[in-house]
């Protein structure tokens, strides 16, 4: 029935410039939005009689960055729509004016995310073209579908829409909500490190699988110790232990002010409600706001991505770009023309740092895909030609010990990687939710690239 209801959407959107002009002001229909290729998003038609309606021919593929409408609320307007979330809020006003709005998404690699993500209950993938900032793909899971919420719902409506009360929650927007970064910030804890010098990247460190703080030690996922083990190896291996010591050698005020450089803990500029995320940068920071006091051990928690440490997955594939394009923040956007005019893009910033600090890291990404790295299962086809990095945030357990382990118990999987390796056209950020092991991201990865890389063919 919602095929069809949205093929008759369609057919009737072709009309929309002749019935436009029979449109008074408050009436107007909206503009439409497309995607790269110019497939439509969405698009308004009049209906029988003459009432603009609105209709989304891709359903929940891309409702969170496309957004859905509804009807005013406030008394005495005359508007027959307004943008309740995502780009149709963000650019509500040149869309009621009719005009056009073409993003940067491509409905392929959307699809592609969303096979990634099959099995999985809730994540998100994001892909950005590193030298531009350019989103490629903005994949939210699980899906809501936009024409369904286009209108005024009551109670039992909204309720079935929602899912059961154990279900994810389908109106998270997960590609721009904060979460505990995990072992991908171990990049901004060593570029922190190199540039202040407290390591250098061919400096070995010891690892006996713990390090010690007060009267708490912090153990490494590998008990048994990875050894010596200089900065490329500590990356490539997820070594804990590494950074647990680099993070002993600086403080958060030298970490904290790399990870804003990088974008992290600051509003990328999309006009899609996001998460600002978190970024501690001092002790006395968590004596305002934790229990616990000014611990030292929050230093080692937050070298690793652990403690009150937040961001987004949209803001990791922003400063994984930087990384990778030569030292550039780029301006992340999702429109890319207005009205048929390219929109304005802000130019990217420059890093203030070394270029061979940022080599480093991606020697680190590069080796951790190879032989027992972190991310050598990302996947055989995308292995030969991708770079990236793992990290498996912790969540409260919230049961008793010997109790089973429900899927809200389960830790979030990230991946963060590039392609091709040599010469970056995109940088690919996963995030499952209680994915439990970070082989569900890095498999997830893989199937997003290779598809990506049959697209570039």
């Amino acid at each position: 029935m919602l095929r069809g209801y949205l093929g008759i959407a369609l057919l009737l959107a072709g009309c929309a410039s002749t019935s436009a002009t029979h449109q008074t002001d408050a009436h107007r229909l909206r503009g439409t939005m497309v995607d790269a290729a110019g497939r439509v998003l969405a698009t308004s038609f009049a209906a029988p009689r003459g009432e603009p309606n609105r209709a989304y021919p891709y359903g929940g593929l891309t409702a969170h960055a496309v957004g859905y409408v509804a009807r005013p609320e406030t008394p005495g307007d005359s508007r027959s729509w307004i943008g309740r979330s995502a780009a149709e809020r963000g650019f509500d006003q040149e869309l009621a004016a009719g005009h056009e709005v073409a993003l940067t998404l491509e409905v392929p690699l959307q699809k592609a995310a969303r096979r990634a993500l099959a099995g999985h209950r809730a994540g998100a993938i994001v892909a950005m073209e590193p030298a531009t900032g350019k989103l490629l793909t903005l994949y939210s899971k699980p899906e809501f579908d936009p024409n369904a919420m286009s209108g005024r719902l009551d109670q039992v409506a909204w309720t079935k829409l929602q899912g059961h009360a154990d279900a994810p929650a389908r109106f998270v927007h997960r590609a721009v909500k904060g979460y505990s970064p995990a072992g991908l910030y171990t990049l901004v804890t060593a570029l922190a490190g190199l540039e202040t010098k407290a390591i250098a990247a061919k400096t070995p460190l010891d690892c006996t699988g713990a390090v010690d703080s007060g009267n708490r030690r912090f153990h490494c996922h590998r008990r048994s110790g990875h050894g010596t083990v200089p900065l490329v190896d500590a990356l490539a291996r997820g070594c804990n232990a590494y950074f647990y010591q680099l993070g002993q050698r600086m403080t958060l005020e030298q970490v904290a002010p790399v990870a804003a450089m990088l974008g992290l803990g600051r509003p990328t500029g999309l006009r899609l409600g996001e998460h600002t995320g978190v970024i501690p940068d001092s002790l006395k920071w968590y004596a305002r706001r934790t229990r616990f006091g000014a611990q030292p051990g929050f230093r080692l928690s937050q070298a690793i991505g652990h403690g009150y440490v937040r961001t987004t997955p949209v803001q990791i594939a922003r400063a994984v770009s930087a990384m990778v394009n030569g030292g550039t923040l780029p301006t992340t956007h999702l429109v890319d023309r207005i009205a048929g005019r390219p929109a304005v893009v802000a130019p990217g910033t420059p890093l203030k740092v070394a270029p061979s600090s940022l080599r480093w890291l991606r020697n680190g990404m590069e080796a951790a895909v190879r032989g027992d790295g972190v991310a050598a299962a990302v996947g055989s086809a995308a292995r030969a030609h991708v770079a990236g990095l793992t990290g498996l945030a912790e969540v409260p357990r919230g049961h008793r010990y010997g109790q089973r382990r429900t899927w809200r118990h389960q830790d979030h999987a990230w991946f963060a990687g590039y392609a091709p390796k040599d010469d970056p056209q995109v940088v690919v950020v996963v995030f499952v939710e209680h994915g439990k092991t970070t082989e569900a991201s890095m498999r997830a990865a893989g199937t997003f690239l290779d598809a990506w890389d049959k697209q570039q063919r």
